[in-house]
């Protein structure tokens, strides 16, 4: 559970931010 929870909060923030932006 904190796996997933850890990985949902450090490698989305980034990568979401650019896919946001490169729409």
């Amino acid at each position: 559970m904190s796996d997933s929870l850890d990985n949902e909060e450090k490698p989305p923030a980034p990568p979401l931010r650019m896919n946001s932006n490169n729409r």
